[in-house]
């Protein structure tokens, strides 16, 4: 069996990609890597979006069924795994992304990848982690306040 690293499943997925395989088969293909889920999921995230430098909602629509696979159902973990590969992206890509982190968790929200729940459980997890100072927790709270706020309106009704 060959030993595959988390640079060459990255370039595996990018080839699979420029074949313009369907998201089924690429998540054949990808289930397949002898590599952790979350390795998985990152590589996945990272070269659908790579060369995204602005409408991340637009793109994450055009990319769903690719990302849908990869979080099949309502499975938190893997819902996790997706909020974790959004972080690490934003780490990988620097401010602009870092700075857009409210606009990919909405446009993963808004494309039925992640729900509300599991956001405000991965936040929550992240603001006592090791990061917890990090950039990326200011800049989502737009996006978690707007999701507190919509749970505390519909309460109310």
């Amino acid at each position: 069996m060959v030993t595959l690293n988390y640079a060459t499943v990255v370039r595996e997925v990018k080839a699979y990609l420029k074949k313009g395989v369907a998201a089924k088969e690429l998540q054949s293909h990808i289930a397949a890597f002898p590599v952790s889920a979350q390795e998985k999921i990152n590589a996945l995230l990272e070269r659908l979006f790579d060369v995204v430098e602005k409408a991340f909602g637009k793109e994450a629509t055009k990319r769903k069924n690719h990302l849908a696979g990869a979080v099949a159902g309502d499975d938190e973990g893997s819902q996790l795994l997706l909020l974790n590969a959004a972080e690490e992206f934003c780490y990988k890509k620097g401010s602009n992304e870092l700075n857009e982190v409210a606009l990919i968790l909405k446009a993963l929200y808004d494309v039925d990848l992640v729900e509300e729940e599991h956001v405000v459980h991965w936040y929550s997890k992240g603001l006592k982690g090791d990061k917890k100072d990090s950039q990326i927790w200011k800049n989502a709270q737009p996006f978690i306040d707007c999701l507190w706020n919509a749970e505390s309106e519909s309460e109310e009704e």
